[in-house]
């Protein structure tokens, strides 16, 4: 097989798995010692065809994280390391009132519904959720707010 042949194969197998930046799968050719320009050819040709898409990676990546429980700037810095541009990165609006609802469910999930009862426990929370990836100004309302609903986490 040729080496676009083989670009082609191993980035579809990659796709067949999960969805992927066009970033990441340009680094993962250039491991394999593939040459950088027929990387960009073969790629360009799976986004012509639909194979390959990064707006379509960052729908599921968005998804997947906020599944997992993670904030808005955590979401917005792990799609940065992954290669994704500031116009797609906009679809992240950190502004969002279903970020503070999510902030509010976790912190009532991990910790209970009581309120924080001294400033070491409320230390934790706010560390907990900042590591999460939440604002400042979410993480302080969430710690002013107790009780959630069951079907919000």
């Amino acid at each position: 097989m040729s080496d676009a042949q083989l670009i082609r194969q191993f980035a579809l197998d990659a796709l067949s798995r999960r969805e992927h930046s066009r970033f990441e799968l340009t680094k993962k050719l250039l491991a394999k010692e593939f040459p950088q320009d027929l990387i960009e050819v073969e790629l360009t040709r799976l986004v012509e065809l639909g194979y390959l898409s990064d707006a379509r990676f960052t729908e599921v990546f968005i998804r997947s994280r906020t599944n997992r429980g993670c904030g808005p700037l955590r979401i917005i810095q792990e799609l940065r390391q992954r290669g994704i541009g500031a116009e797609l990165l906009e679809t992240v609006d950190a502004r969002d009132p279903e970020w503070q609802r999510l902030a509010n469910a976790l912190r009532c999930k991990r910790f209970g519904e009581a309120l924080p009862h001294n400033q070491k426990d409320k230390a934790a929370q706010l560390r907990f959720l900042l590591y999460r990836g939440f604002s400042q100004t979410q993480c302080y309302q969430a710690l002013k707010t107790s009780g959630y609903d069951e079907e919000d986490v």
